[in-house]
């Protein structure tokens, strides 16, 4: 008996030896693509910033063996690299027909691993509203076991239009303050849909209340800023007029302070994707307004008279409470049985494990 378990022993012995001297096979590497933010509308004449890459997981490879080949629409045509934010190109991207080839020619000492190309892509001119717009990424390397990686993306043509935005008739009344926000569309074509923003300086919401005499209008508000959507057709040359009223109550923390507001409007097709708008800029000198709101002649309301001390319990007092209802008969929990219980356990704890091993004792 005692020579089979030590036989056993040795062999278990050995072969965890020899799994432990064994070289660990090295995991392969993988390729992994991505496709960034591609706006879901795009406005003729105009350049949009696009962003993909190419990653390595589990290990590093040879980054001259990789591709990135973005096929294009016909009238999408490649308007130079783009900017990325904190992280430099991986390599050139040259255009020949529709096909848009990127090549790795930069490692990056940091993250040798990350591959990104930022492009802009340019709509051509007179590409009709409507017009779908296709895009193929295909990121390969060879020598990879998952080699190529086929990503797809699609777009449509939107109306493009230049929106002004401007504020007017500011009214600051014993307890509410009114203005109004004006947006004018610019042109070239009708939008049917476009946002503005209304950011403050003052700390809590600044609370309001947008209304309009046209169609189509909904706002929201957020801690820091106000936003309103329009979804109604607005014809170059005309206006979209948005009456802003914010209540100023008597105890209300507004009074006697003052709020500067920073308006934005931006040009149609504008969408948010992801964690940013994406929107063209036909003009910026006449995306934004200001406006100073003087509320310190409104003084704010004298704070109310500390309420008087409520009379003590008669348990303060020292008298004797009277028991809850429900409270279990009141009966008091002390201390002294709590403790005599628990020696009383831990002694039969003690006499049980005693015997337990007397008697193993007793058969061996």
């Amino acid at each position: 008996m005692i020579l089979r378990r030590l036989v056993c022993s040795l062999g278990i012995a050995l072969a965890l030896v020899g799994a432990a001297m064994t070289p660990a096979r090295a995991a392969a590497v993988e390729l992994s693509a991505y496709a960034g933010t591609f706006t879901p509308e795009m406005a003729a004449g105009y350049s949009y910033q696009q962003g993909f890459g190419a990653q390595f997981i589990g290990g590093e490879a040879d980054a001259s063996l990789l591709k990135a080949v973005l096929t294009l629409p016909p009238s999408v045509s490649y308007d130079g690299p783009g900017a990325l934010e904190g992280r430099e190109e991986a390599g050139p991207c040259v255009q020949d027909g529709v096909d848009l080839t990127c090549r790795a020619t930069r490692v990056s000492p940091t993250e040798p691993w990350l591959f990104p190309w930022s492009v802009k892509l340019r709509v051509a001119d007179g590409t009709p509203v409507g017009a779908v717009l296709p895009f193929r990424l295909v990121v390969s390397a060879d020598g990879l076991p998952n080699s190529p990686i086929t990503i797809t993306r699609q777009s449509r043509v939107a109306a493009g239009a230049d929106l002004g935005l401007s504020v007017k008739d500011l009214e600051v009344g014993a307890d509410a303050v009114a203005y109004t926000v004006v947006v004018r569309n610019n042109g070239p074509m009708t939008t049917g849909r476009f946002t503005f923003h209304e950011t403050h300086t003052y700390g809590p919401r600044w609370p309001g209340r947008g209304a309009s005499t046209k169609p189509g209008l909904t706002c929201r508000n957020t801690s820091d800023k106000n936003q309103c959507t329009v979804r109604d057709p607005l014809a170059p040359g005309d206006d979209y007029e948005v009456r802003w009223t914010v209540p100023i109550p008597a105890n209300s923390p507004l009074r006697g302070t003052t709020v500067k507001l920073a308006l934005h409007v931006f040009d149609s097709p504008s969408n948010f994707v992801g964690s940013v708008w994406i929107h063209p800029t036909f003009d910026a000198t006449n995306d934004k307004a200001s406006l100073t709101i003087d509320l310190t002649a409104l003084s704010p309301d004298p704070s109310p008279a500390p309420s008087p001390p409520s009379p003590p319990s008669p348990a303060a007092s020292g008298g004797t409470a009277a028991p809850a209802p429900g409270g279990g008969g009141g009966l008091p929990i002390t201390g002294a049985p709590a403790a005599a219980v628990a020696l009383a356990g831990l002694a039969l704890l003690t006499t049980g494990a005693f015997a337990l091993m007397t008697g193993r004792r007793r058969r061996i």
